[in-house]
């Protein structure tokens, strides 16, 4: 499969991310409305702890799937038929 990406990494975007995440994490328990989280045990970019972090944090109602057999763009990969199943089956419940 090939990944669509930039030829280089976006610097000043990544900068701004990182700037933000401590304000971002203070304020995780704000969330009020429900969650869908999708992780990759395989995840080579970000590790798992990070979702952990979101899980353990948001205020609201999270829904936590792991994905078995894909990498990082799992939209791309083994799981992207469960992945599609998932998302599509939260916002009909959230919707309803």
């Amino acid at each position: 499969m090939t990944e669509s990406a930039y030829p280089g990494t976006p610097i000043a975007a990544a900068l701004s991310l990182f700037e933000g995440i401590d304000d971002i994490a203070a304020h995780l328990g704000q969330i009020s409305c429900p969650v869908l989280l999708l992780s990759s045990r395989a995840d080579h970019v970000v590790p798992s702890s990070s979702g952990d972090v979101l899980e353990a944090g948001v205020g609201g109602p999270i829904e936590r799937v792991w994905l078995e057999n894909s990498f990082h763009v799992a939209t791309l990969d083994n799981d992207a038929d469960e992945l599609t199943a998932r998302v599509l089956a939260f916002v009909a419940g959230v919707l309803s």
